[in-house]
């Protein structure tokens, strides 16, 4: 049973604040404790926007992955926020009706001279250059292809849905242990021939790049800057660290994707 709870508003959006008010007394009301501002451990992290404020209570708190999360529908479009009201006001009755869903996460490493840097994205890695992107790209040591494009984006399961769908990606289920690489822009001629479409790779391969060029470049991961310069190689591969995700065992990925982006 979840008792001490931690309660993250993406404070510009209206509706978000005026949830997180009735949310929060409500769980008061109901025994919990709202741990806000202490130094207790949450069981549980409660988030009320977009997809966005997961994405940012990871970032703000280094990734960690040892409070299990529940993402309240603030009428967005997102895929991780998707709670009903009722469900949290209810907690203390419905909180065993929730099921567990694993997000792993997708890792990266960046080689620049003797410097190694790592980090992780929930949803995708953006690795882009000022101008364009020439880089090559070998898939556990195997040569896939000499790249030349505006940018090339990795995502996860999770992010499939995000701004690699925007990009010209596929739709991974979220059950998939897999990572796909989206090109941008691919150039495609008779001088040059890169991907134009999307590629998966299963959890245990490593996708490799090495610059064809000296341009700098600039890795997102999730959005925010983390790595501006020279690489000697960057390496990209499945995650085994994942957060947990508590949502409505009624969910269904597939009635999800029809909601959200058909109907």
């Amino acid at each position: 049973m979840f008792k001490n709870i931690e309660l993250y508003v993406n404070s510009s959006k209206k509706k978000a604040l005026e949830t997180f008010s009735v949310v929060k007394n409500k769980l008061l009301s109901s025994g919990f404790n709202i741990v806000n501002g202490t130094n207790i451990s949450p069981d549980i992290v409660i988030g009320f926007g977009g997809d966005g404020t997961l994405l940012r209570w990871l970032n703000k708190n280094n990734f960690s992955t040892n409070s299990k999360y529940i993402g309240i529908n603030c009428g967005t479009l997102g895929f991780l926020q998707d709670v009903n009201l009722n469900e949290i006001l209810n907690f203390h009755e419905t909180q065993n009706n929730f099921k567990e869903e694993k997000l792993f996460f997708i890792d990266i490493e960046i080689m620049q001279n003797d410097k190694v840097f790592k980090f992780h994205a929930l949803n995708e890695f953006n690795i882009e250059p000022e101008g364009c992107l020439r880089t090559k790209v070998e898939v556990d040591g195997y040569l896939l292809e000499h790249f030349t494009g505006t940018a090339l984006l990795f995502s996860s399961p999770t992010g499939s849905t995000a701004r690699n769908l925007s990009a010209g990606g596929c739709i991974l289920g979220p059950n998939l242990k897999v990572f796909q690489m989206t090109p941008r822009e691919a150039t495609v001629n008779s001088q040059m021939r890169s991907l134009p479409k999307s590629i998966c790779f299963t959890k245990d391969q490593i996708v490799s790049l090495y610059p064809n060029d000296e341009s700098e470049i600039t890795i997102k991961a999730d959005g925010y800057p983390v790595f501006i310069g020279n690489y000697s190689k960057i390496s990209v591969t499945y995650s085994n660290k994942y957060l947990t995700k508590l949502t409505d065992s009624k969910y269904n990925f597939i009635t999800k994707v029809r909601e959200k982006l058909i109907e």
